[in-house]
């Protein structure tokens, strides 16, 4: 019996009212309704996919279908479903991953640059000129570290497993922060060094001794903290948070309080000797 009725629905639009009113409801109308022309839309057959057990295997899926369909200039249609409603945000992943990297690492040179300015040209000490170029290279080593950890925590953490989506994304980034807050320190602090203090090691020597325990500690209560995500009995969690960032965690120390006093023993330059003081 409901064959005969139409209701508004089906894959195609009617011309509301245009058909015979059902008498036990008025809303309801038989299936003489008329077809809207010409068709402005309808929907076509259901397809279904087999054997979609991992994250790569259904992006191959839709960029394969969408070839079809979506990319085909001259067939105005697109795909839906899950698949795609879902697991399309995951196209095209990789250059959200690039622009937010660089625009993470570009934010961190632009604000370290400008602290550094301001904190040393608040001291009084140097020429306006100097202070800027000091800066700019203070800035520049604290982007480099920034850009190094992020691209070694991507591609350790791709080694060890983790597809690239919008959480393994986050944890990535944030390997930005930890690198900005453990080198924006060290270069500030070494910069400002003492004017008596002579040669690059005692520079460096003078600056890790103020900050090496508490850059250690800050390392070490986040070590602990991420190591919490691997006791849940979640596996995503393990996969797309613990791994990430336990990687992260330990590139930027190793980079932030290792690498990077190692490189500043090599740039003992006069322009780059900001601190009070006399030699």
């Amino acid at each position: 019996r409901w064959r005969d009725l139409t209701g508004g629905g089906g894959d195609l639009l009617l011309l509301n009212e245009t058909g015979t009113p059902r008498e036990e409801c008025a809303t309801e109308f038989r299936n003489d309704e008329l077809v809207q022309v010409p068709i402005p839309i309808s929907r076509g057959p259901t397809a279904f996919s087999f054997g979609l057990t991992s994250h790569e295997e259904t992006l191959d899926m839709i960029h394969e279908t969408r070839e079809f369909c979506d990319d085909d200039s001259e067939l105005h249609c697109w795909l839906t479903g899950i698949p795609y409603a879902f697991w399309g945000q995951y196209i095209g992943i990789f250059d959200v991953l690039f622009q937010i990297g660089a625009l993470s690492v570009a934010v961190a040179f632009g604000v370290s640059f400008i602290f550094l300015v301001v904190k040393i040209r608040s001291e009084g000490i140097h020429s306006g000129g100097k202070v800027v170029i000091g800066s700019f290279v203070g800035a520049v080593l604290i982007g480099t570290t920034s850009l190094m950890s992020f691209v070694t925590v991507t591609g350790l953490s791709m080694l060890a497993g983790v597809a690239l989506t919008g959480f393994s994304n986050m944890s990535f980034v944030l390997s930005v922060g930890f690198a900005v807050e453990y080198s924006v320190h060290i270069v500030s602090r070494w910069i400002r060094s003492d004017q008596s203090i002579e040669g690059g090691v005692e520079r460096v020597r003078y600056t890790m001794d103020f900050l090496m325990l508490p850059t250690f500690l800050s390392f070490a209560s986040s070590v602990i903290g991420i190591c919490c995500l691997a006791l849940t009995n979640f596996e995503f969690n393990e996969i797309n948070f613990f791994r990430p960032l336990i990687i992260m965690v330990f590139v930027t120390y190793l980079y932030g309080c290792w690498w990077l006093p190692c490189l500043l023993t090599l740039l003992d330059f006069e322009s780059l000797r900001l601190g009070g003081g006399s030699r």
